[in-house]
């Protein structure tokens, strides 16, 4: 991609919020529930009804070269050491006409690219990494209501409908949740077998309802599924391609500390192939699914805890499963994933907005997949053409560092063992330098 082109698209999109930001009335109004958009603030005031926000990230990422190698795939990660720069710009427009009601309109850019063309790992190392193209696209475009009760056990009701980032549906763990803040990998940021009914932009279209208690919340989401695995386009064949999402969220407390249980389950219908049900391409010899193949159908879920250690620190911990019986088509190729680690402000050494973390994670894939894989079979993430099998492994530590208000700065380290869960391919480190705005 032209290099000029890149400067255009993001100069564009940074004049754009730095323009509404030069006009805007007061520094905030009301919250407007804002825990639902993670990390998207609408923090810029522009009168009683508007009001707009946005971010500028960029990930720069080395990754070494895989010395112990024996062959490459048609989809894997490269064997070379490879220098990648990703960024990204999002506006966040919201957009208030009437009491307890708003719309929300987010478009967002990518450009430049990740380490091995965003391929090659279940866990890959970048989860920025959607589709990089030089115009913008719209990742969220909806409207929501809420409800609020006097009730002492019922708190809220709401509901969203349109096109949103589908795990903005649900509760989040505050502290490995959002690759412009805190850690990078695809493991470290939700559920990794949480085949997640999202396009390669990384938004969906349907209704998402929650109810909020007093100590608990339950959340569902009945939403579109993507066309192609990882593909950026939406089969609106409704009847048959749709996800069902469901999350059960508890507060606790122990020792002191406050934390959340988070349980999950999904169901998808989709246009996906079945690990059971393929054949070798007699001219290549590699296994291919049926092209005429049927709706198939993919469960799973998992469970997600984190524990309040204070103010700015806690755990977490993770596991997700999915029945590993069906091609994987929305977030990465991984059918049982377990991680865990911490996030920690610097207050011990008076940086109390810095931030130091560590997590790490093992993945696996079934041996329905793994049979697929070793036939020569491609997934939208993995495929080297052969595999020796074994779990895949990531280990990544940050130091994030505050620069000034909401500007940070991240150094970040990872050590992925049996990339692509393939011993033939060895291990990687992956070096990595981000620079997040918040506007």
């Amino acid at each position: 991609m032209n290099s000029n082109l890149q400067l255009k698209g993001i100069l564009c999109l940074t004049l754009l919020i730095l323009g509404y930001k030069a006009i805007s009335q007061n520094d905030s109004i009301d919250d407007f529930n804002k825990e639902n958009y993670s990390a998207e603030g609408f923090d810029i005031n522009l009168g009683k009804h508007f009001m707009i926000g946005g971010q500028l990230t960029g990930l720069y990422q080395h990754q070494t070269a895989l010395h112990r190698a024996k062959y490459d795939g048609p989809i894997s990660i490269s064997s070379s050491s490879d220098d990648q720069l990703l960024s990204m710009a999002t506006v966040n427009m919201l957009i208030k006409l009437w009491p307890n009601g708003e719309f929300v309109i987010s478009p967002e850019m990518q450009l430049g690219n990740g380490v091995g063309n965003g391929k090659g790992m279940g866990a890959y190392p970048n989860a920025l990494y959607g589709n990089p193209q030089n115009t913008p696209y719209l990742l969220r475009a909806h409207y929501r209501h809420h409800f609020f009760f006097k009730s002492k056990k019922i708190k809220e009701y709401q509901f969203t409908v349109g096109r949103f980032a589908l795990m903005e549906m649900f509760d989040m763990n505050p502290y490995a949740s959002d690759p412009k803040k805190d850690f990078f990998n695809f493991s470290h940021t939700m559920l990794n077998a949480w085949d997640a009914a999202i396009t390669a932009y990384g938004y969906t279209h349907g209704l998402a309802q929650t109810l909020k208690l007093k100590t608990a919340s339950v959340s569902l989401s009945v939403n579109t599924h993507n066309e192609t695995a990882g593909g950026p386009t939406t089969d609106w064949n409704i009847s048959k391609a749709y996800s069902v999402n469901l999350q059960l969220v508890k507060n606790f407390k122990l020792f002191g500390k406050t934390g959340k249980i988070r349980l999950l389950g999904f169901y998808n219908s989709y246009h996906g192939g079945d690990f059971s049900n393929y054949q070798i391409d007699s001219l290549d010899h590699t296994a291919k699914f049926d092209t005429a193949q049927n709706y198939t159908t993919k469960v799973g879920g998992g469970i997600d805890i984190n524990y309040d250690l204070n103010e700015r620190s806690g755990l977490f911990l993770r596991y997700s499963k999915s029945d590993g019986l069906h091609e994987d088509f929305g977030y990465t190729q991984c059918d049982g994933s377990i991680n865990g680690g911490f996030l920690a402000g610097m207050a011990v050494i008076k940086r109390p907005t810095d931030r130091f973390g560590f997590c790490a994670s093992v993945n696996t894939i079934s041996p329905l997949h793994q049979q697929f894989l070793k036939d020569g079979g491609t997934g939208f993430m993995l495929g080297d053409g052969n595999l020796n099998y074994a779990p895949e492994t990531v280990f990544e530590t940050l130091y994030c560092i505050n620069i000034k208000d909401h500007y940070f700065i991240t150094v970040n380290y990872q050590y992925a063992i049996n990339v692509g869960y393939n011993a033939d391919r060895g291990n990687a480190h992956f070096l990595g330098l981000r620079l997040n705005l918040t506007l």
